[in-house]
């Protein structure tokens, strides 16, 4: 959050750092296609494991406005 100007960018860096499946287009392109409010849901699941499975505040308002990381979500 405010690290990135753009969701490519971060979509690019886990294609090409750690091997996230291009045909995905990124983890924010695949959030975008699988639905923020579902993704909120699994992360629910495991926010008992800690930090890192807790949506941020940005993945909620997002959710709650029916809008996605990128424009044409």
């Amino acid at each position: 959050e405010g690290i990135v100007r753009e969701p490519g960018d971060v979509d690019m860096g886990l294609i090409l750092g750690i091997g996230f499946p291009p045909f995905r287009g990124g983890i924010l392109r695949w959030a975008d296609t699988v639905g923020l409010p579902n993704l909120l849901a699994r992360l629910k699941k495991y926010e008992h494991l800690g930090a890192r499975f807790q949506p941020t505040e940005q993945m909620r308002k997002l959710a709650a406005e029916g809008k996605g990381f990128y424009p044409d979500a």
